[in-house]
């Protein structure tokens, strides 16, 4: 298996120096990934099958995007991709809300489909937020239709992570 552990901080080596990794299969980070740090290693790959990053939805689209979409009756670059990492959601002084978290969530299920994914077997959200209320239900929803549209089988395993701010727990 080929992988790269990435740094602790989002410094690549060679960056925009447009490397091949086509054996490339599994991306490493230790930090949440919100720009393009990921975009030229990713977009290099022909094999990839997990990312073990942390991410906002539109992030990793962004992110993915960079690869070219699948060809008429051609499996696609990201066709065996299993694991877009962990998709993160923070309110607690963010200017996302639930609304900007569903549309990426949206817009990475269309990059993840136009490139071929539909073999994802693990789905990861990290949510930090106020008080939990009705507003978390649509957006639930939301995760149930990509689910059930980008992953291998519709009962995948789908662990959603909730920490609350400590005023709220109390």
């Amino acid at each position: 298996e080929d992988s790269i552990r990435g740094p602790r901080q989002p410094a690549f080596p060679g960056r925009r120096r447009k490397w091949r990794l086509p054996a490339l299969e599994r991306v490493q980070t230790e930090w949440t990934a919100l720009g393009g740090e990921l975009g030229d290693m990713v977009g290099a790959s022909r094999r990839l099958k997990e990312l073990q990053v942390h991410s906002n939805p539109d992030s990793m689209a962004n992110t993915l995007r960079r690869l070219p979409a699948a060809e008429a009756r051609q499996p696609g670059p990201l066709s065996q991709l299993e694991d877009v990492g962990t998709l993160t959601f923070v309110t607690m002084g963010a200017d996302i809300g639930f609304d900007g978290w569903r549309e990426g969530l949206g817009r990475l299920q269309t990059v993840l489909v136009d490139r071929g994914c539909r073999s994802i077997k693990r789905f990861k959200a990290k949510f930090e937020m106020e008080p939990i209320d009705r507003r978390i239900f649509p957006t639930l929803s939301a995760i149930e239709t990509f689910t059930r549209t980008v992953c291998v089988k519709p009962d995948i395993p789908v662990d959603i992570g909730i920490t609350l701010s400590e005023e709220h727990l109390h």
